[in-house]
């Protein structure tokens, strides 16, 4: 009977010590919009294909929007739903986010994007995607415009992990306890 309570006891702690937000990972995706003789797209292209492996969850599609006319068109409806006014290529989008141009800032402007959306996934929206499934149609509807991007609640973020943090605490106290009591009953 004993045993049975102490082996629950191990059980309860055990789960304790799982992740309490473990969901399916899916993949992101970074739109990579750019032009076959731009040479700074050539540079970020190499650029992202080197360090795809720091980012195995964030898959690149590039679209080539000098010689191909749909992608072209599909740039210019992604500009038009962010609200953007840039020009030119590259042209980056990750979730509600994106970026033009690049050089030695832009490469950290990428990372601190793709890291912000791995640590806070449940922000990210694939925007492209949705313009691609016809979701995002220009109309003078609120519907139709992407919304704005808040900053993240830093005090929910820091409850989330104090509380994972006492769960695991706790965990490993119930199952240190069980050990201890079992180890005290052979003697």
């Amino acid at each position: 009977m004993k045993i049975k309570y102490y082996s629950w006891m191990i059980i309860i702690g055990l789960v304790c010590l799982l992740p309490i937000n473990v969901m399916a990972k899916e993949k992101m995706t970074l739109y990579f919009f750019h032009g076959n003789t731009c040479v700074h797209c050539q540079a970020a292209w190499e650029y992202l294909t080197e360090n795809a492996s720091d980012y195995p969850d964030i898959e690149v599609v590039g679209y080539e929007v000098f010689e191909d006319a749909a992608n072209e068109q599909l740039l210019s409806q992604v500009k038009e739903v962010l609200g953007s006014d840039s020009r030119g290529v590259p042209f980056f989008v990750i979730g509600e986010r994106y970026l033009t141009g690049f050089n030695e800032a832009r490469k950290e402007d990428l990372k601190a994007i793709m890291d912000y959306y791995l640590e806070h996934p449940e922000e990210y929206k694939d925007v492209v995607k949705k313009v691609v499934d016809g979701e995002y149609v220009k109309e003078d509807d609120k519907d139709s415009v992407v919304e704005e991007v808040h900053p993240v609640n830093m005090n929910e973020i820091r409850k989330k992990e104090i509380i994972q943090n006492i769960l695991i605490f706790s965990g490993l106290l119930i199952v240190l306890s069980g050990i201890l009591v079992a180890l005290h009953k052979k003697w």
